[in-house]
């Protein structure tokens, strides 16, 4: 994450592999489940998911189809395994972000591991 303060959007960036295709699913893993982040930094914990929320921005219409959904609410083991399933949606992720909900324990080299479905 860039910021912790209060409310500070956190942009995700632009995805390359993901432009121009559909999501289906966005899943959200804690330190519970990766220990390490991809980039090798730190992951975030469990108890912080539901500090944070989601917003994702749809490319065709350039409106907000998700928005502030708490992380915790998109971590399968913390919801009995349920993967949050979506209409396929083209997402612009370069103006997708999180959202900073609660500032209390969180520190700005925490990372965030999005897993995410699509088709093409």
């Amino acid at each position: 994450m860039q910021s912790v303060g209060a409310n500070a959007q956190n942009r995700i960036g632009d995805v390359p592999a993901l432009r121009n295709k559909k999501i289906t699913a966005i899943e959200v893993y804690s330190a519970a489940e990766v220990s390490v982040a991809p980039s090798g930094g730190t992951m975030i914990v469990a108890a912080d998911l539901p500090k944070l929320g989601l917003t994702v921005i749809n490319q065709e219409t350039t409106e907000e189809f998700i928005r502030q959904m708490p992380l915790f609410n998109l971590n399968p083991p913390s919801n009995g395994g349920l993967i949050r399933a979506m209409d396929p949606t083209p997402v612009q992720f370069e103006k997708s972000y999180l959202t900073v909900f609660d500032t209390t324990g969180l520190a700005a080299a925490e990372k965030v591991c999005l897993n995410v479905h699509y088709q093409d």
